[in-house]
């Protein structure tokens, strides 16, 4: 298994596919770290613009009745402004003097005020689903105190999770989609490489009778297509050439044929002249 691995990485088509997955991971990761960025953003946006409307919204509804020292119609008010599901919306109201003594309180009995949130630094609070907000308000006789309610944001939260939950699913699943495509192309191309290579092998070997099977138009197509040509020719080069020897075998045969019998009549003609020669000395002799 570890060789085969090392074997596809080390091939082109594993190399190709090895800059795709990375170029596409850090595609996806710099989108999943600019959504989350975003959402985080909007929803430290949405949750101050709730806390301004909401601080507002109290205040300008109880001061007439607080000014005045009418803290059980303000006690009546928040008692019907509140809600029971404490996943979203005011959780609590309390109205204190400037010495902290509270005047107005919608807390269990059993319940303290809890230290209000950071207004600056939101984060921490909104992870928790609960803001403490105080704010001043004025009070009888002039005074001045504070106002302090809880915003739950949990199901803001829940939701903006939930999204991004859904968000990476959706992505992780186009991912699946690119690496199937992927991997589907690179099985494609490679076995049209391979069968390329095992060609070459075949035609390097003496089988110039090797074709390769050509599908489509592409540069892989052309390529193939010349390999195909080469063969061809090649092997039609190798014909030529070997039909040329057979002929010239067959010439050179034909002169040696013709040489022997050259070379027989020489030697009858040869051996004529020497009887000539041999009766004519003979001739001479008796004539003498």
């Amino acid at each position: 298994m570890k060789r085969a691995l090392l074997k596809f990485f080390h091939s082109l088509i594993g190399q190709f596919a090895f800059v795709i997955l990375c170029s596409f991971t850090f595609l996806i990761l710099g989108v999943v770290y600019d959504g989350n960025r975003s959402v985080k953003t909007a929803l430290t946006q949405n949750v101050k613009a709730s806390i301004d409307q909401t601080s507002q919204l109290l205040n300008l509804s109880v001061s007439t009745y607080v000014t005045v020292g009418d803290l059980k119609t303000v006690q009546i008010f928040f008692k019907e402004l509140l809600r029971d599901d404490e996943m979203n919306g005011i959780t609590y109201v309390v109205i204190a003097d400037e010495d902290g003594a509270l005047l107005v309180n919608t807390l269990n009995p059993n319940e303290s005020i809890s230290t209000p949130s950071d207004l600056n630094q939101l984060d921490s609070a909104i992870a928790n689903g609960l803001i403490h907000v105080r704010s001043p308000i004025l009070l009888n006789q002039q005074k001045i105190g504070f106002l302090q309610f809880g915003l739950s944001v949990r199901n803001l939260v829940d939701a903006t999770t939930k999204e991004q939950h859904n968000s990476l699913i959706r992505i992780f699943t186009i991912l699946v989609l690119i690496l199937t495509i992927i991997f589907l192309f690179g099985r494609r191309f490679s076995k049209r490489v391979n069968e390329m290579t095992q060609a070459s092998k075949e035609i390097a070997s003496g089988n110039f009778q090797q074709v390769i099977e050509v599908n489509g138009q592409d540069e892989l197509s052309v390529l193939m297509e010349q390999i195909n040509l080469m063969a061809f020719q090649v092997s039609k080069k190798i014909q030529e050439i070997t039909e040329l020897n057979s002929t010239l075998e067959s010439r050179v045969s034909e002169r040696t044929i013709d040489l022997a019998q050259a070379n027989q009549q020489l030697e009858a003609n040869l051996i004529s002249l020497t009887a000539t020669q041999e009766k004519l000395i003979q001739s001479e002799k008796l004539a003498g």
